[in-house]
């Protein structure tokens, strides 16, 4: 009996079943799978080890953590506000990738001597540069896992709708 109230308690406080308000919005135990996709993602981009990819794994993450918000959303008001779920996400995102897309646009070529391959900035503001295939300055070559996030917040929100 003891052991049951424990595993209850502990699994209350890593949100892995619900406590009074509904489910824990954060997974301590996702914070080692969350380090070893990004581990796996660096292993793979310095080229040490080229057949780890953690990209994939990060982005399996997201859409677990992602899903069971909406989910949670729905569950405890009876339905999905596609605005306020985007917006939320958009805010936690925007400001800094914002920044990153100052800097890789302004700050790059005006502090650098050596002429930086700029791509085109539409896709980064329209969110879909993850389409531009052409090499380009690395700061920027990186933000195509923030358009597939933010694609996929799209689909998300269009699936609960």
């Amino acid at each position: 009996m003891i052991h049951y109230i424990y595993t209850q308690s502990a699994m209350r406080q890593t949100g892995l079943i619900a406590n009074e308000e509904g489910f824990s919005g954060y997974y301590p135990a996702l914070d080692t799978l969350r380090f070893l996709a990004v581990f796996g993602s660096f292993l793979h981009h310095s080229h040490l080890i080229r057949f780890i990819h953690g990209h994939t794994f990060f982005f399996v993450l997201a859409a677990f953590i992602l899903t069971l918000l909406a989910q949670k959303e729905y569950a405890k008001t009876k339905q999905f506000s596609f605005f306020k779920f985007t917006m939320r996400r958009l805010l936690r995102i925007v400001p800094l990738y914002f920044l990153l897309l100052f800097v890789g646009f302004v700050c790059v070529p005006l502090f650098f001597d050596r002429a930086a391959t700029l791509p085109d900035v539409i896709p980064y503001l329209t969110f879909t540069a993850n389409y531009i295939q052409e090499p380009h300055v690395f700061l920027l070559a990186v933000l195509w896992a923030v358009s597939v996030q933010e694609q996929f917040y799209v689909f998300i929100g269009i699936c609960f709708r």
